[in-house]
C-alpha cells in the first residue's frame, strides 16, 4: 500500500510467472540443472476411481490434502481429484462430514467427480518447463510418473516457488561474499 491505498496484488502464479521469465532470460537459467526429480514429493497419498467420494475427500482433509492422484491397480495414473472436484460434487467437504448426506452424494465415486486424463510430468523434466506448465494450464500440483506413467511422486507449484527461492537465495549470497571479497584490502 501507498499512502493507505492499495496499488496491486501478487499471486502465486505471479510470482511463479516472474520465475520462468528469469530463467528463461538469465545465461545458465533458474533450474541449474534442477529437475522435478530433485524437488517432488516421492510416494503420494493416492485414491482410486471406485473408492467412495466421501471417503477419498475425508483423506485429503484428514492430511491437509488439496490434491490426489488417481491410480489404477498398476498404481498407473488415470486422473486427478482436487478439493475443487469435491466441492463441485458434495459441496463444503468439512460441512459434510458432519451433516447426513443424501444418499446419492453418499453414493458417488472418486470416478463421478476427477479430472481425467491427469496432466503428468516425469522426473528427468526441468523445473523451468514445469513452471511454464503450471502457468500455462493454471494448475497447482501434478502427479509425476516414470516411463510406464506409475506414479513416483507429486510436484507442486509451492515446490517449484521453494526451488527458485533457493535459487536465488544462493545468488544472492554468492554475490555478497563476492563482494565482501573485492572489497577487503
Amino acid at each position: 500500500t501507498r499512502l493507505g491505498k492499495l496499488v496491486g496484488l501478487v499471486t502465486t502464479t505471479d510470482a511463479l510467472a516472474a520465475g520462468v521469465r528469469a530463467g528463461m532470460d538469465s545465461k545458465d537459467g533458474m533450474d541449474g540443472g534442477t529437475t522435478i526429480g530433485d524437488i517432488m514429493t516421492p510416494n503420494p497419498r493416492v485414491t482410486r476411481a471406485n473408492h467412495y467420494l466421501i471417503d477419498a475427500a475425508a483423506r485429503m482433509s484428514q492430511y491437509g490434502l488439496r490434491h490426489l492422484p488417481v491410480v489404477d491397480g498398476d498404481n498407473r495414473v488415470i486422473g486427478m481429484l482436487s478439493d475443487r472436484d469435491v466441492r463441485a460434487c458434495i459441496g463444503e467437504p468439512s460441512r459434510a462430514f458432519g451433516e447426513e448426506l443424501s444418499v446419492s452424494a453418499q453414493s458417488l465415486r472418486v470416478s463421478h467427480a476427477m479430472s481425467s486424463p491427469a496432466v503428468t510430468t516425469t522426473r528427468q523434466q526441468s523445473c523451468t518447463h514445469a513452471a511454464r506448465a503450471f502457468v500455462e494450464l493454471k494448475a497447482s500440483s501434478v502427479p509425476v510418473v516414470d516411463d510406464d506413467n506409475r506414479l513416483v511422486g507429486m510436484v507442486s507449484y509451492l515446490d517449484l516457488l521453494g526451488a527458485y527461492a533457493r535459487k536465488i537465495s544462493a545468488s544472492q549470497e554468492s554475490s555478497e561474499s563476492d563482494t565482501q571479497r573485492t572489497s577487503e584490502p
